[in-house]
């Protein structure tokens, strides 16, 4: 993995690079048309990710990095701090979740599996990162996500799934390409570019599902939308190209917020941890150690 970063006098601006030999971004809850009925079971799958985490008042960041955060004893959801009172600021690569909220577009000869993820081609995604952070939490009363929690404002994705859960809410009329069928969002269904399947018949859903069994596409799991307050902190671009990511991140060097790291004062070295996920959910990562982020004035 190689890491750079530049700033000016108000942004920091981080790029990241890795290979992955596929781009994925089919979440589990991802939705098929079989057999007149709808399925949301993708075994196995995932989305790729990249994490940073900051940590604002870690004392021991330092000897363990990101493993403060980590208990397996606990399975998959357990990360959590294991002092109260101290925190981490999160930045989160999602990509099927946050990264392609602004605008997405493709080039080259793509190449999709069987499974639905790119093995070839060039796939650039404009967005957010998702930002949150993360707190002490009690062992015993262990909640799902742990001591993680999403920074004040709103998020930048929704369930596109029915109450019952038993059918996705919208479906693409007429993606243009595979990326476009893999990316729904709120604009696209105010555009009034989607069926609501609530009340589509058999033979209209057969009819657009057949545009996505042409691209190699499944209907994601989530609507993205634009996130507010102070989710909204971290932009994204991230571009899969032929086996390897390229991500850009831009944050504000002060956001003000009480749930982020400030770089506030440009003669300390700010520690953190990265963390890539390869078609992965819960805890499943690689992660780099400790790092240092020095400014040079």
């Amino acid at each position: 993995m190689g890491i750079k970063a530049v700033y000016t006098e108000k942004d920091l601006f981080i790029l990241a690079n890795w290979n992955d030999s596929t781009l994925s971004m089919v979440r589990g809850g991802s939705w098929i048309w079989d057999a007149n009925a709808w399925n949301s079971k993708r075994e196995g799958q995932s989305e790729d990710r990249i994490a940073f985490f900051w940590p604002i008042n870690i004392a021991n960041f330092a000897q363990m990095g990101c493993l403060v955060k980590c208990h397996p004893q606990y399975g998959a959801s357990g990360a959590f701090l294991d002092v109260p009172d101290q925190r981490g600021d999160m930045w989160h690569m999602k990509a099927a979740r946050s990264l392609g909220v602004t605008s997405q577009y493709q080039s080259g000869s793509p190449v999709i599996s069987d499974d639905h993820q790119a093995t070839a081609g060039a796939f650039t995604l404009i967005g957010y990162a998702d930002d949150k952070y993360v707190t002490y939490e009690d062992a015993a009363n262990l909640p799902e996500d742990g001591g993680r929690h999403g920074d004040s404002g709103k998020s930048t994705y929704g369930r596109n799934r029915s109450e019952d859960k038993s059918a996705p809410l919208y479906l693409e009329k007429n993606p243009t390409d595979y990326l476009d069928a893999m990316v729904l969002t709120q604009a696209e269904v105010d555009a009034a570019e989607v069926i609501e399947v609530a009340g589509a018949t058999v033979d209209e859903i057969n009819k657009y599902w057949g545009n996505y069994q042409i691209l190699g596409a499944v209907v994601p799991e989530r609507i993205l939308r634009e996130p507010s307050e102070s989710r909204a902190d971290i932009k994204q671009a991230g571009t899969w190209s032929n086996g390897e990511w390229t991500v850009e991140i831009k944050r504000a060097l002060d956001t003000g917020n009480d749930d982020d790291i400030q770089f506030s004062d440009l003669s300390l070295n700010y520690l953190f941890g990265v963390s890539v996920m390869d078609n992965a959910g819960g805890d499943a990562h690689i992660f780099s150690g400790v790092n240092s982020l020095h400014f040079v004035e």
